[in-house]
């Protein structure tokens, strides 16, 4: 892999659309482009952007254009006051003798204060002439409109504070933190208009319209050259995003070179040890799954994750997701006892850092019951399936696809148990909500049905039996080879019941 990128490599990427489909394709960049985007290059390398060191994902560069908006709406309407992008603010600490009203923790406190959540981040929006930060590590970014910000024992900003022209702070401030004066350019305007194009990506791509996606990929990643170079995190994010979408597209080769583009940027800037650069690890590790490549994909996976306890430590949500995708990959090969030993690994770290109740942990609780069924241990595949089932059924609606999924495979282990009346309830179940969710015309039912029809089968209840294998029959009408198996199935089944579906001599 070169150490030093190609500007034509990169500006080839987004000149010419195919009309047919609407997706830009590469063309050889000439040399007047070339020497014109150097030149916008050239002027712009002193922008001072939102910070990706430590930070970089959706949720911050969203979570961080909202407090650009209430920044410039602050400014237009000449109100004064803090901005706080945090991550995981569940861990700010208060201490007692913190009354001051302009304290921060108080601050909060306040019906006022505007509260909205990005995921793992929180934007606070406190309004007034002075505030205090006592006892509080912010992890994120603060912005200050024009107001005093005074500081006592125990604070900390962790990535940046930006600070618009009439603002005061603290000298020590400047020895501790960024402090980066407000630019409407860098820090609204391009902000704005990249995640106008990340919107885009996110709709065209939630409709499964992935050419479309990548065209506004492209034009993102195309605003980002112009903008700042080609060494620049906003490169990385781009190609990484560029990558996700290929990888979706099931094109895994031209992922993992967006992937890798991405990964020799950021080595360069930032070195190994660093957040995103775990995540284009884990995210190539993903890619090689996709492509069957199992022993390069935990090659990766291991990568990541030894970044990952390099940066965090051994408790920390990145941590078990790499975890996770080792025991996905190990149950995939078919390494049981593997696969086991990380999901375990995953499950006790998302106890500690999740309430019990959370997806990730229904999630992980499911995993292992798959683990445990492949491995014919029953009565622990039953376990860990009725305790995922339970956390889905507290934060979910009943009608939800996963507790379709859970009910599905709670009935094959019960079935595989002998437990029939259970496998029967889950299954039915399981029915219930796929029809809700599909329609009585839908591929998610025949497994169910045809499950149903085994089960009465073996208990002797031939005609209900006959009913559901019907049922499952009809989703299968085009498809002969899946017939001839069903016809012989059902016709056995006539043959055998003095009362069939089609009645007696």
């Amino acid at each position: 892999m070169s150490s030093k990128l190609s500007l034509d490599d990169e500006i080839a990427l987004l000149t010419t659309t195919d009309k047919s489909s609407g997706y830009v394709e590469p063309e050889k960049t000439t040399e007047k482009k070339l020497e014109q985007v150097q030149n916008e290059n050239n002027n712009e390398d002193r922008l001072e952007a939102l910070d990706f060191k430590k930070h970089w994902n959706r949720n911050w560069r969203k979570a961080n254009v909202e407090a650009a908006k209430v920044v410039k709406q602050m400014m237009n309407d000449n109100e004064q006051g803090m901005i706080i992008i945090a991550y995981r603010t569940s861990e700010w600490r208060e201490d007692v003798s913190s009354s001051s009203p302009s304290s921060f923790i108080q601050l909060i406190r306040n019906d006022n204060v505007i509260k909205k959540q990005y995921r793992n981040y929180w934007m606070y929006v406190i309004k007034g002439k002075l505030i205090t930060l006592e006892n509080v590590t912010i992890d994120g970014n603060v912005y200050i409109v024009n107001c005093e910000l005074k500081s006592k024992e125990n604070t900390a900003i962790t990535t940046q504070m930006i600070i618009t022209k009439n603002a005061m702070i603290d000298k020590k401030w400047k020895e501790c933190v960024s402090v980066i004066e407000w630019d409407m350019k860098a820090h609204y305007e391009i902000p704005l208009k990249l995640d106008d194009f990340e919107k885009k990506d996110e709709e065209y791509a939630s409709k499964k319209l992935l050419n479309e996606s990548l065209n506004y990929l492209q034009k993102y990643l195309k605003f980002c050259i112009k903008n700042f170079g080609l060494n620049h995190p906003y490169i990385a994010i781009s190609y990484n995003m560029i990558g996700l979408t290929y990888n979706d597209k099931e094109e895994y080769n031209d992922a993992i070179k967006y992937f890798e583009k991405a990964l020799q940027i950021l080595l360069n800037i930032f070195g190994i040890n660093y957040p995103f650069v775990s995540q284009l690890y884990f995210n190539l590790a993903n890619t090689y799954s996709d492509k069957s490549e199992y022993d390069a994909s935990i090659l990766y996976y291991q990568k990541s994750l030894t970044i990952r306890f390099n940066i965090f430590g051994n408790i920390h949500e990145d941590i078990a997701n790499s975890y996770y995708g080792l025991g996905c990959v190990y149950e995939i090969k078919g390494e049981n006892d593997q696969a086991i030993q990380f999901f375990e690994k995953t499950l006790q770290i998302r106890l500690l850092i999740f309430d019990v109740h959370h997806n990730d942990v229904a999630k992980t609780y499911f995993s292992l019951g798959n683990v445990y069924q492949s491995s014919n241990q029953l009565d622990k595949a039953i376990q860990f399936y009725e305790k995922s089932l339970d956390i889905r059924l507290h934060i979910l609606d009943f009608n939800h696809k996963d507790i379709a999924d859970t009910y599905y495979n709670l009935g094959c282990s019960y079935d595989d148990n002998k437990q029939y009346d259970q496998a029967i309830q889950s299954h039915q179940n399981s029915l219930k909500i796929r029809k809700h969710l599909f329609g009585n015309f839908n591929e998610g039912i025949t497994d169910p049905c045809w499950n149903l029809g085994c089960i009465y089968e073996v208990i002797g209840d031939k005609k209900t039996a006959s009913t559901f294998f019907e049922e499952s029959w009809k989703w299968n009408l085009y498809d002969n080879q899946i017939i001839l198996w069903f016809v012989c199935q059902f016709s056995n089944l006539i043959y055998t019941n003095e009362s069939s579906y089609f009645g007696s001599d």
